[in-house]
């Protein structure tokens, strides 16, 4: 609705969302992250406006450890400009932590910008 003009591409291991909210078959990439966002890099490049990662979990140190390991298969993706949204702190070389907005709660979500290419 705010982006009408760009597609949505959603990364998953398997569908579990409700009915009305699942994607349509071509904007759903299925499988392990570790394959399918090197495999997003060589179809979309670094395109990509907005990236929202959920890395879910209730044991933190696991979610940094993921976070650790797919900071470097995201960060290619991000357009100059683009904005990165995480539920865990991320890793990258070339995006900057950028302010979170009033009504976000500090450490539960994290925001970062692509300055330059």
């Amino acid at each position: 609705e705010t982006m009408p003009d760009r597609d949505i591409f959603v990364f998953e291991r398997a569908v579990a969302s409700n009915p009305d909210s699942t994607p349509e078959d071509h904007q759903l990439i299925l499988g392990d992250v570790h394959e399918t966002l090197p495999a997003a890099r060589a179809r979309f490049g670094a395109n990509a406006a907005l990236i929202h990662a959920d890395l879910g979990g209730h044991n933190l140190a696991k979610n940094d450890a993921f976070a650790r390991e797919i900071s470097p298969l995201i960060e290619p993706l991000l357009a100059v400009g683009g904005i990165m949204v995480s539920s865990d702190r991320m890793y990258f070389d070339n995006l900057i932590e950028i302010p979170l907005p009033p009504e976000a709660v500090e450490g539960r979500c994290f925001m970062y910008r692509r300055e330059k290419s």
